[in-house]
Parts: C-alpha cells; structure tokens; sequence
C-alpha cells in the first residue's frame, strides 16, 4: 500500500509558489499543489512579524518525500522554510493510484502545457 503525504508550504510571494508548484509536479516529485493566499503572523528573530503570504499543498508519497523536501529547500527564498508533512490516513482509492502513478510512472519531465 502507497503511503500519501500533504505537504504545507508557505512562500513569500505568489510568484514564488508557482514557481515551487510548477517546477514539483513537472518533476514528478508532486502529483498536485492547491496554492492560496494567506496571511501570516509569527515571531522572527525576536520580533513580531505579521505578512501576506502563500500557501501550498502538494499531494506526494511517503517515498518521494525526501526528494520533494530537498527540492522544495533548493528553491525556497527563506532562511527556514516551512515545510511539514502529515500522512493522508484515508483518501479516496483511485485518487491514492492516481498520486501513487504520477510521482512514480514515467521518471521523464513533463511538458509544460
């Protein structure tokens, strides 16, 4: 049985979330990322910080996981990136092979439509 995983990611601007979205699932690394605006408040060294940001979701397995984190990191403009990672303890049969089929089918990029 395939493991799904939800990643949350937040980026620091719209233009940087597609970029993090688009490149993951032409790399097969993620079958699909919801992206959306957000509004963020947080303590950053030592001082309150309140910010527009965005939002991802990307659907991946347990098994391409570790890849999908590195890319994530290489991308992101953040010092520490927030990435964090659950296990889909139920999800819809053919929706989990459809996840399962597109990070682990044909290891080729995908074109960009």
């Amino acid at each position: 049985m395939t493991h799904l995983l939800t990643v949350y990611v937040t980026c620091g601007s719209k233009k940087e979330a597609e970029r993090i979205a688009e490149k993951t699932v032409r790399e097969r690394l993620a079958a699909c990322v919801n992206a959306f605006a957000v509004r963020s408040f947080y303590v950053w060294k030592k001082k309150q910080v309140k910010e527009k940001e965005w939002a991802l979701l990307l659907k991946t397995t347990e098994k391409r996981y570790p890849q999908l984190e590195r890319r994530i990191q290489q991308l992101h403009s953040d010092e520490v990136p927030c990435i964090v990672a659950w296990k889909d303890e139920k999800a819809f049969p053919p929706y989990a092979n459809w996840v399962a089929k597109s990070v682990h089918g044909v290891s080729e990029l995908l074109p960009i439509v």
